[in-house]
């Protein structure tokens, strides 16, 4: 539950951008059904992390993902060629490519681009590694997915931005005083990636893509920070999964029905998610898991296994970086600290 003080601030920019943002992901998700896109949730996950007030910053952001999706599907398509049937090599080279992507993420200027670009080609090549038919239709549907979502945004924007007004004032930093060196988030991504690859290889793990997704999306260098937000990150998913599946469970078979149900989910998340709160996080994630479990397919849902599928698979990346962080910290801390002992 949102702390209603922190809603208060900026409360009317807060309902606009979250009349904007129901809106912009409930286009992307059209957008890709009448494309008969193979995963249309990408397109409306995408349009939500996209949907913020500054919206210069989000022009930015849309501009680097596209660059970074681009980057990796192509990279994702070439390494799944030249790795296929061989998952030792597989989870070599996206062990040191998510570890790349990660280390230049905290110190380039287009570091989102960075991430997205090892996210993706980790999924495309995971993606042939599960037995698809068809690698480069693989590779274009996720760049046109992520389209989608970038399109539906820059229409909602163009339509409704101005409506908004002046963004609400960013949260307090946390002053956290434990610090990953750069090299050791590469480290940690890595290693993080190399343990979700090598337990789906040996016991099927459910939704390989959506762990390293949020392996991806928690990386931190403050430790604190990532701690947190891995267990903001565990309630929203528990919360919007729920309320996701309850709606695809609950909801006629109509796709009417289904996008009056799924706005008004969006929305009430989006209160959230765009809001200062301390909790503002559960919302983000929030966001996501709803749409992971109100979007299976093309259309109005008819199984709720995907979705589960889907969650269990982010739940995972969650768990298994948290683990690594605590295992990891110790050292990691204890060679900086060392280091700055040396150097004074």
């Amino acid at each position: 539950m949102a702390d209603p003080t922190s809603l208060a601030l900026g409360a009317p920019i807060v309902e606009r951008q979250a009349v904007l943002t129901a809106f912009s992901v409930w286009l992307a998700a059209m957008i890709a059904f009448l494309a008969w896109l193979p995963d249309p949730y990408w397109a409306a996950i995408s349009a939500w992390i996209l949907a913020q007030p500054d919206h210069r910053a989000a022009l930015t952001k849309a501009v680097l993902r596209l660059a970074g999706t681009a980057a990796g599907c192509f990279v994702g398509f070439w390494l799944a060629v030249w790795t296929a049937g061989e998952p030792a090599e597989q989870i070599a080279f996206l062990s040191v490519l998510v570890g790349v992507s990660t280390a230049r993420r905290f110190v380039s200027a287009y570091g989102y681009a960075w991430i997205m670009f090892g996210v993706t080609a980790t999924m495309i090549v995971v993606g042939n590694a599960s037995g698809t038919d068809d690698l480069f239709r693989l590779a274009t549907a996720r760049a046109m997915e992520i389209s989608a979502g970038v399109l539906a945004h820059l229409i909602s924007t163009l339509l409704f931005g101005r409506l908004i007004g002046t963004p609400p004032p960013a949260p307090a930093a946390t002053g956290v005083a434990e610090r990953l060196d750069i090299e050791h988030t590469a480290i940690l991504s890595g290693v993080a990636t190399a343990t979700i690859l090598i337990l789906w290889t040996f016991t099927d793990l459910p939704s390989v893509a959506q762990a390293i997704v949020s392996v991806a999306a928690l990386m931190d260098r403050e430790v604190g920070r990532m701690e947190v937000r891995g267990l903001h990150r565990i309630v929203g998913c528990v919360l919007g999964g729920a309320l996701g599946i309850a709606g695809a469970l609950l909801l006629p078979q109509s796709l009417i029905a289904w996008s009056i149900g799924f706005g008004a989910g969006i929305w009430g998340l989006a209160r959230l998610h765009h809001s200062t709160s301390r909790f503002a996080y559960v919302g983000t994630q929030g966001g996501i898991a709803f749409i992971l479990g109100m979007i299976t397919g093309p259309g109005a849902p008819t199984s709720i296994t995907p979705a589960i599928e889907r969650l269990a698979g982010m739940l995972t990346g969650v768990v298994v970086l948290i683990v690594l962080v605590v295992m990891l910290k110790p050292l990691f801390l204890g060679r900086a600290a060392r280091r700055m002992a040396a150097q004074s």
